[in-house]
């Protein structure tokens, strides 16, 4: 009986293991990933964002470039729209939609890459910055004037039906399911993240507020996760799953300039303009490991990552591609195939002991 006992505490306590311990990286594996450069294009100003729809790499460097990545080795350029100041911009039903700095929003017909064409721009005298579109609506963030929501369901006369104002500005948007996340500059220097349910856009709520220090400048979600990226402070983890009670997990200080970032699978991509470009493995958002990086002499602005490849444009170097290797041996979720195991050693130690005292199976 009391072996009995013995060997069901034994498969709990295993099984316990098993289920809730995550799996996270040895700091000894830290450069288990190994990222290549297999492509260049080089530009002749300041690349700014970079976003990929198949063979297309849509750049923005003063001007608006599409170029033909379907062989990373020989990049080639398609074409190019004159832009004053391109900054962030979005990809969506063969439109682009950019904003131009002093410019406004700017929506661009792509759906011929040798010839795009300007279809419609809206402007009120801002500075637009970042960009993020939800169905017919853009969600401008203007560095001057605050959120601005524009309707773009008329593409050839969009108008603007919202804004939300700050002490400050906005630098960063980012949207999931009706929860609009935004860093804002206040007046008083510092940066906040602001979290806003905007169900209803002409009744647009403040859920939550958390203080994020001076100079933040991008943001990632995932999982309940905000990773927040800072000029000069590194990045820093946030719990948001509750926004009216957002708690912080960790943060890390990092050599550098952290421009922008993106998560993926618990990992995280940073372009650090003086160290290059940084992953970083966050199942443990308490603990984050780094996990690989690339460094060159240029100084990473943005990125975005496709399967096994980042996209980077740099703003000394133009448009870079960089392969990444060893993405299979890192988990995605928990870490079952580790915990596999202690099971089988419990169940081993149960035959034996059952042999031992000639107990039957």
């Amino acid at each position: 009986m009391k072996l009995k006992r013995y060997t069901s505490w034994l498969l709990f306590i295993s099984l316990a293991v098993f289920v809730f311990n995550p799996l996270s990286i040895d700091a000894s594996d830290e450069y288990i990933l190994e990222i290549t450069e297999i492509g260049q294009f080089d530009f002749s100003g300041y690349t700014y964002a970079v976003k990929v729809v198949d063979d297309i790499a849509y750049v923005t460097c003063g001007d608006f470039y599409l170029l033909n990545i379907s062989d990373p080795s020989s990049i080639t350029e398609i074409s190019s729209f004159p832009l004053y100041r391109g900054h962030k911009f979005r990809i969506k039903d063969d439109i682009a939609y950019i904003t131009d700095e002093i410019f406004g929003l700017k929506l661009l017909n792509i759906s011929d890459p040798t010839n795009p064409s300007l279809i419609s721009q809206i402007n009120d005298g801002g500075t637009a910055g970042d960009l993020f579109i939800v169905d017919n609506l853009v969600y401008v963030a203007d560095v001057d004037d605050g959120l601005e929501i524009i309707d773009v369901s008329n593409v050839t006369n969009p108008i603007e039906i919202a804004q939300y104002d700050e002490e400050g500005g906005i630098s960063t948007v980012l949207i999931q399911e009706e929860i609009l996340y935004t860093i804002i500059f206040r007046v008083d220097g510092r940066s906040w993240l602001n979290i806003m349910d905007i169900s209803d856009i002409e009744n647009m709520m403040v859920l939550g507020s958390y203080d994020v220090n001076i100079l933040a400048h991008d943001i990632a979600v995932e999982d309940g996760v905000a990773y927040i990226a800072n000029k000069e402070d590194g990045i820093m983890l946030l719990n948001v799953t509750d926004p009216t009670n957002i708690e912080l997990l960790s943060s890390e200080d990092l050599e550098g300039t952290i421009e922008n970032l993106y998560a993926e699978d618990n990992l995280v991509y940073l372009a650090n303009k003086i160290a290059g470009v940084q992953v970083y493995d966050a199942i443990n958002s308490t603990d984050i490991q780094k996990v690989g990086e690339f460094v060159d002499v240029g100084s990473p602005q943005d990125l975005e990552l496709h399967d096994n490849l980042i996209y980077v444009t740099d703003s000394s170097e133009g448009l870079e591609i960089l392969e990444i290797n060893g993405l299979d041996s890192i988990r995605k979720t928990s870490g079952y195939s580790f915990l596999i195991i202690p099971a089988f050693v419990v169940l081993f130690s149960i035959k034996r002991m059952r042999k031992k005292t000639n107990l039957p199976n």
